[in-house]
């Protein structure tokens, strides 16, 4: 009889820990402008050839890149190089693609930044975005 209880118990236990769970991935706010994996390869297909290693580095690493690997990417010093250049292209595209004027697909948190060029700063793509370009680059998908 205890054991029914307790099993009974334990299986409610569970039930309500997955459910709160489910609700709480449900409210992840993601950065980036959703994307279909169809729209990121045409994403693709649109820029440069520099912009496409980035954004296959992006999506190899999860979703993460640092400035230095960046800088590497692009042959670039400063992060003047890489926002009036490179980064106006992706969002340019990405923006005439979906007719959305704010869409943005790279973002950063200016708090893990110690300095504009801070070689360990990173961009980050996530949600469908990320998902999308993983697929486009044949990357796998958790």
């Amino acid at each position: 009889f205890t054991g029914n209880i307790q099993f009974a118990l334990l299986s409610q236990v569970l039930t309500e820990a997955s459910q709160i769970q489910s609700k709480s991935v449900s409210n992840i706010v993601h950065n980036s402008y959703p994307i279909t994996p169809d729209q990121a390869e045409q994403l693709l297909r649109k820029i440069d050839k520099k912009s496409v290693s980035f954004l296959k580095a992006i999506a190899q690493n999860d979703g993460e890149i640092d400035f230095r690997t960046m800088q590497k990417i692009f042959g670039i010093k400063n992060w003047s190089e890489y926002s009036g250049s490179f980064g106006k292209g992706i969002t340019r595209a990405l923006r005439y693609m979906t007719d959305n004027s704010s869409a943005a697909l790279v973002w950063w948190d200016d708090n893990e930044w110690k300095s504009v060029n801070d070689p360990d700063g990173s961009v980050y793509v996530d949600g469908e975005a990320l998902k999308s370009l993983k697929i486009a680059v044949g990357t796998s998908v958790d």
